[in-house]
């Protein structure tokens, strides 16, 4: 019974580990596997075009999150394996504390599955999500 637990913790950490973007061997150049969340029912900046450097930023925040986030998270940002994401901004009091999270985890989540700039980049857009 104990050997058969230990076997399926271990699945479950690697399937965890693949799916949040450890492995990159199936998307090389960290491209976005799909589209950016459709729409941001938060009103924060996801969802808004213009020409600023807040919002190239952002809109490269939703690809990291497409690329690196999804599988855990859900594209639609509702969650799935890990928590959902959609108002993250409110229940943080800063990005810094985002960031901590992203890098070096927390609960189920492992640590360091992004940079330190990308962990800035994300953390800083997630607020927006309130």
């Amino acid at each position: 019974m104990k050997k058969s637990m230990m076997i399926a913790s271990f699945l479950l950490v690697i399937a965890l580990a693949v799916g949040c973007g450890v492995a990159k061997s199936d998307n090389p150049g960290n491209k976005p596997a799909a589209q950016a969340p459709a729409g941001n029912t938060s009103g924060g900046a996801a969802g808004k075009t213009g020409g600023s450097a807040t919002d190239g930023v952002h809109a490269e925040a939703q690809k990291m999150y497409q690329a690196k986030c999804t599988a855990c998270h859900g594209q639609d940002m509702k969650g799935g394996a890990g928590p959902a994401l959609m108002q993250v901004g409110s229940r943080y009091k800063s990005a810094d504390e985002i960031k901590t999270i992203l890098m070096k985890g927390k609960d189920g989540m492992p640590g360091g599955l992004v940079s330190e700039e990308e962990a800035k980049k994300l953390s800083d857009w997630l607020m927006t999500m309130k």
